[in-house]
């Protein structure tokens, strides 16, 4: 076993044991608190210490701490209780306890309670994918996670260890959460489950605040509020970080403070935010460029730092495809930083989760099954240089190039206090812009505008009620995106071997005419050799 492995299981361990002793406690605190109050009730009634309740809470006490048992006992004797016959009920129910756990543990009775706890708990259901989750309620509020995940198993020992005061072993969880599993696929209903965003059946937006309580920013034309009981079934991480409560008339010009975009490009990224707050459009693709000490990495976190906040808001370089969509099965934003180039796979990836797909690989090496990992998420690049070559992914791109700080740069401990201080002023601002914008797009008419809208459309749309929301004049937006796009093809064919040696042989005097493509090819193969590898083979 490796070092990481071992630390995780020590991790693992240390929470277990930190799970047990808040139960512990908590269970202990209740007890004591039975026990005081019949206490308190002997002067008037002298049978208030062997009520059921008390008598299991005094067993509870003499479980858990003998020093509580002891002072509960002296107290009811100094109240006029009868210790012996008090004594001797506690004992019994201790006994019965034990009893019922080594029947339980002995036959499997361990591995029955947990399943019928989930069953009568839960509302066991999965997806379309085959995925099985449970939604339970905890303090007043629904929680929803996959059965395999580790939120569901601590909150199942828990549970069981409230209610039994004992710890089920690893191999009863591990045949429990099977058969758990096997109900939800075949006995649950198909329910599909959201991460960080959603739309509802109302056709609302839902942004989920990632709190404890659960809590979701229910966003529609001309409005927002905080939704304590969504509708749509949220999933999240465990390195899932939560969002801020957002402030009504926020300020998003604070923003700024931690971001470092120029004037002119602030309105454009306030557009692809607002579109990463929305479930069903495809996403665009946010290309951060600059020089060294531009602030890439700190900008982006920053920015990540308002839709779907994460415990690692940046990653290194992805190694594999897989590496790419295992990221975006866990998170909403597919984020990475310090990048100096992307395979052609990977780009065709990053294009496949900006309007949806997937990934299929070999689910085990001792079996043919395929594992699959369906999303569409959007995602955030940054480096020194640009990174999308691909047509289809540079269609899809946003590029902003950052400029170097200079002299007002600020310590990062300083950016980082400024920031989390005006968050919440924030990402209120933001959600106003969403509301106001939605009701703008309302208004929109593409047919009576005479809108040309370009491929991604949706995003487009959204980009010209962002600029008419924020004082701009109509078509701005548009005629700014297809500019970008424009340049960005040309970007694309100055960053082709193939391209760029074509144009240096027109310059240099060759010309064809009428000449096959195949002849054309073996031309440039023979004047630049070294770009076989990038051009097409054949005509």
């Amino acid at each position: 076993m490796d070092e990481v492995s071992e630390t995780l299981m020590l991790n693992e361990e240390e929470l277990e044991v930190d799970i047990v002793a808040q139960a512990k406690a908590e269970k202990l605190t209740a007890a004591k608190a039975v026990v005081d109050g019949a206490i308190a009730q002997l002067e008037t009634d002298a049978g208030a210490v062997f009520e059921d309740d008390v008598v299991a809470a005094l067993a509870v006490l003499r479980q858990s701490s003998e020093a509580e048992y002891q002072r509960a006992i002296t107290s009811a004797k100094a109240g006029g209780a009868r210790i012996t016959p008090l004594a001797k009920l506690v004992s019994a129910a201790m006994k019965a306890t034990a009893d019922v756990g080594t029947s339980e543990e002995g036959e499997g009775g361990m591995t029955e309670l947990l399943v019928n706890l989930a069953s009568s708990a839960c509302e066991l259901f999965h997806d379309m994918a085959g995925a099985c989750y449970a939604t339970f309620t905890v303090d007043g509020h629904r929680e929803t996670w996959p059965i395999d995940s580790k939120g569901f198993r601590e909150w199942l020992e828990y549970e069981t260890y409230r209610r039994t005061s004992r710890v089920p072993k690893k191999a009863n969880m591990d045949d429990a959460r099977g058969t758990i599993a096997g109900k939800a696929r075949h006995e649950g209903k198909r329910i599909e489950v959201a991460r960080r965003v959603a739309v509802d059946t109302e056709g609302r937006y839902l942004v989920d605040l990632c709190d404890d309580q659960w809590r979701v920013v229910k966003v529609w034309p001309g409005g927002w509020r905080i939704d304590t009981s969504p509708s749509v079934r949220f999933v999240r991480s465990q390195n899932a970080l939560p969002l801020p409560m957002p402030v009504r008339g926020g300020n998003l010009a604070k923003l700024w403070m931690s971001v470092n975009v120029a004037p002119a490009d602030r309105h454009l990224l306030l557009t692809v935010l607002l579109e990463f707050c929305r479930a069903d459009t495809p996403y665009p693709v946010l290309e951060l460029t600059g020089q060294q000490g531009s602030a890439k990495s700190t900008s982006q976190s920053a920015l990540r730092d308002l839709i779907d906040p994460n415990k690692v808001n940046l990653r290194g370089r992805p190694k594999t495809v897989e590496d790419i969509f295992v990221a975006a099965a866990a998170s909403h934003i597919v984020s990475y930083e310090n990048l100096s180039a992307l395979s052609n796979d990977q780009q065709d990836a990053f294009c496949t989760l900006s309007t949806g797909g997937g990934h299929a690989g070999r689910k085990l090496y001792s079996n043919d099954e395929e594992a699959v990992i369906a999303a569409k998420r959007p995602v955030m690049l940054n480096g020194i240089e640009e990174v999308v070559t691909r047509p289809d992914l540079a269609d899809r791109r946003i590029g902003v190039e950052l400029q170097p700080i200079g002299k007002n740069r600020k310590l990062d401990g300083e950016v980082a206090r400024e920031f989390a201080a005006a968050k919440a002023e924030i990402f209120g601002g933001l959600m106003d812009l969403f509301a106001t914008c939605l009701l703008t797009l309302g208004d929109i008419s593409v047919k009576d505008e005479n809108l040309e809208l370009p491929r991604m459309a949706d995003f487009a749309l959204l980009g010209e009620a962002v600029f008419r929301t924020l004082g701009h004049s109509d078509k701005c937006f548009i005629g700014l995106y297809a500019d970008r796009r424009r340049k960005d093809v040309l970007r694309t064919l100055d960053a082709s071997p193939t391209i760029t040696a074509l144009i240096e042989m027109v310059y240099k005097g060759h010309s064809w005419d009428a000449i096959r493509l195949s002849d054309l090819l073996a031309d440039l193969k023979d004047a630049h050799p070294h770009i076989c590898n990038d051009a097409p083979k054949s005509g």
